[in-house]
């Protein structure tokens, strides 16, 4: 059984839009909003905290797709497009804009459940990717100030590589800081040396 997802949808259909909150909350899912045109999904996708949208391709003042852009630049958020025809052209320009699964109306119960499943499989995947690639950026950018922290202090206390590192690691032991921190530390200190 899949938890229970905050959901925003939006529909211009109010028909389509009524068919679709009454299908999540069936399936357990709290519909935080419905709205109606483009803009109006990226406004409240800014301002809630969501895990699913259900975005009509065709909308006034915003399409989906732009919408889908621009949610998709500044929040992390799984989202499900929907249309009324399946145009490769627009499935591959969906993909392209951060989308993680796509609906061709009329939506059966059925559908939309697999859909869902697919969409959230996807974006924990993304989810996942994201982060490792913040942890390999993070240790990249430890190993660059600490290797240029270890310089100094082996060009200024005339030290091997090793006992530089040997003492910026007790340093950070004995004040409990990260070696980052120490490094940074001793980078910023080395005018002054």
């Amino acid at each position: 059984m899949m938890r229970s997802l905050r959901v925003l949808i939006a529909e211009d259909d109010s028909l389509t839009a009524l068919n679709l909150k009454e299908q999540l909350q069936a399936m357990g899912h709290d519909v935080v909003s419905v709205v109606a045109t483009g803009r109006e999904a990226v406004d409240t996708a800014s301002v809630q905290k969501l895990d699913l949208i259900t975005m009509d391709i065709s909308m006034p003042d915003m399409d989906g797709l732009t919408a889908a852009r621009l949610i998709h630049d500044t929040d992390l958020v799984a989202i499900i497009m929907i249309t009324g025809n399946s145009d490769p052209t627009a499935i591959s320009e969906a993909a392209e804009s951060g989308v993680m699964s796509y609906l061709v109306k009329p939506i059966g119960e059925k559908d939309l459940l697999a859909s869902i499943e697919v969409a959230m499989q996807r974006f924990n995947e993304m989810q996942s990717i994201r982060n490792e690639l913040k942890t390999v950026k993070e240790t990249l950018e430890t190993r660059k100030v600490v290797e240029r922290a270890k310089g100094i202090l082996m060009k200024r206390q005339r030290l091997s590589e090793q006992e530089a590192f040997t003492k910026m690691q007790k340093e950070s032991q004995k004040k409990n800081k990260k070696l980052i921190d120490v490094a940074q530390a001793i980078i910023e200190a080395e005018p002054f040396l």
